[in-house]
């Protein structure tokens, strides 16, 4: 696991409880998951980097989990900055696969002016 619910509380701030701490270690397991479907086979990330972004994306489906864009409640509305639930924004993919071997394609000729063929017309 890239970061654990102890460290989603050290740098949300959110409190960890009982109560929530299930929830928390749920969210990072399926994020990290998420994430990983997302990553180039063998690519392994920096340690600092995915436990940054898996806490982020964890996060946000923990604030907006629905991925509001505001709700209403009465005379009281609020609105939130991002879609929520769990996704991986471009410049977080970016992050995450930048040590990652870049895999290209690319077309190899092969000659061998010794070749003859077999059988039939020569």
């Amino acid at each position: 696991m890239w970061a654990t619910a102890e460290e989603y509380a050290r740098r949300t701030g959110v409190g960890l409880t009982v109560e929530n701490r299930d929830q928390i270690t749920a969210l990072l397991e399926d994020a990290q998951a998420f994430i990983g479907a997302l990553l180039p086979a063998g690519c392994v990330p920096d340690a600092a980097v995915a436990r940054a972004v898996l806490i982020k994306v964890a996060r946000r489906a923990h604030t907006n989990p629905g991925g509001l864009t505001s709700r209403r409640v009465g005379d009281v509305q609020e609105s939130y900055d991002d879609r929520g639930g769990l996704f991986v924004s471009e410049h977080e993919l970016a992050a995450l696969t930048a040590r990652c071997p870049t895999r290209g394609a690319y077309t190899v000729q092969v000659s061998d002016p010794g070749l003859r063929r077999v059988g039939g017309a020569h």
